[in-house]
């Protein structure tokens, strides 16, 4: 099973379902929305031809897709499903998905500060960074299913796993901030990846890695806290 899980008694389950209620399907892009405009645009934009539909959504479904809110349905990131759309629309540029597909949630944010963060909690980093690596290598690489990696999770808020000592227990706050350089104990430093949108809230409380894009982000944390030792 995943091995990084909301501890009891924390602020998540509130957070991610029950003040999120029936908005939930008000956040975001689901598939249903993120087909119907890659249909749109192929319509408008004669020159996408040579993409199919099936072809966009797959790499649309890789880079920004795998938020949770109050429902178990996986989301799109609407910023960067949005960028990724618009560079393919552009023949100018010899749009390819490869090329369409780039990191547009994190230059929303300041590199400095994300820097910062990450240098800051080193030690943390280093602690995360593997265990999430490693569940979302193995999700996408077929290795292990989401039948197999949620199996585990019983109805109550308590996790049980068959390696208790690979569990990495945290309980959610929203006492945490973005601010410039500051150490933070793992609850706020999970807290505030989880708000910021480079980690989620999985079905039965798993924290995860949502997509290739967070994926690429989270390898460079720790390349950057590795280096800084």
């Amino acid at each position: 099973m995943l091995p990084l899980a909301v501890a009891e008694g924390s602020a998540a389950p509130v957070i991610a379902s029950d003040q999120i209620g029936d908005f939930g399907n008000l956040f975001a892009f689901s598939r249903a929305d993120v087909a119907a405009l890659v249909d749109a645009v192929k319509q408008q934009h004669p020159h996408l031809e040579k993409f199919s539909a099936e072809s966009i959504m797959g790499k649309l479904t890789e880079w920004y897709d795998g938020y949770h809110f109050s429902s178990g349905a996986g989301k799109f990131n609407p910023h960067a499903v949005t960028m990724f759309i618009r560079a393919l629309c552009l023949p100018q540029l010899s749009p390819t998905l490869e090329k369409a597909a780039d990191y547009y949630w994190e230059q929303t944010s300041e590199k400095q500060l994300i820097r910062s963060i990450t240098l800051a909690n080193r030690a943390s980093i280093l602690q995360l960074a593997p265990v999430l690596l490693a569940a979302y290598h193995a999700q996408h690489a077929g290795v292990v299913k989401l039948a197999d990696v949620w199996r585990a999770v019983p109805t109550s808020d308590s996790v049980v796993s068959e390696n208790p000592d690979a569990i990495i227990r945290v309980g959610l706050t929203r006492d945490c901030v973005a601010d410039d350089g500051l150490e933070k104990d793992m609850d706020e430093l999970v807290s505030l990846f989880v708000y910021s949108g480079y980690l989620t809230i999985r079905p039965g409380g798993h924290i995860a890695i949502p997509n290739r894009e967070m994926c690429d982000v989270w390898q460079k944390m720790q390349a950057m806290s590795s280096s800084a030792e």
